[in-house]
């Protein structure tokens, strides 16, 4: 019976462990976020795993599969619960799967807004109110167009104080 496990990878190689099983007729999963980097002094969005040096791999543990596994390059081995390798429930990487798919498709693994595009204000004094986004301002600020007082007035805010609506 096929079950899911946790593979402990090597530094920054779970990219390299992912192909090399995936290769060899395994199915993984390596949940990934978008995350804020600063390089160069600009700020960048990146795609970064969600859980660093870790990999799911689902196999069956009654073949010899964990050896297999084991012996990939870029795999140090398998978290272990007690003397036998940890099984996680299915269910969770069904959600993990179904919270990244759901990320994916409300836009946030591109990286930035499309003219028109609807935002949500999360601070200041228009917290809460909707916004349509129309350009950037640097690397830092975007223009919007709120709605106030039946009038579209032009706002500069800060892009950690906006969402995706």
């Amino acid at each position: 019976m096929l079950g899911w496990y946790l593979v402990y990878c090597r530094a920054k190689q779970e990219a390299r462990a992912k192909i090399n099983l995936n290769n060899q007729g395994f199915e993984t999963y390596l949940p990934r976020v978008l995350s804020e980097k600063i390089s160069r002094g600009k700020r960048q969005l990146a795609e970064t795993v969600l859980f660093p040096n870790y990999l799911f791999v689902h196999l069956d543990p009654e073949g010899g599969d964990f050896y297999k596994v084991r012996s990939t390059r870029g795999v140090s081995g398998f978290v272990r619960s007690g003397d036998k390798p940890a099984q996680i429930p299915s269910k969770l990487i069904k959600t993990l799967a179904l919270n990244e798919e759901r990320l994916e498709q409300a836009g946030v693994f591109d990286e930035g807004f499309k003219p028109g595009q609807r935002l949500r204000l999360l601070n200041g004094p228009f917290k809460g109110l909707s916004a349509v986004y129309t350009m950037n301002e640097g690397q830092e600020r975007i223009k919007v167009m709120v709605e106030i007082l039946n009038s579209q007035s032009p706002l500069s805010i800060s892009l950690k104080d906006v969402e995706r609506l």
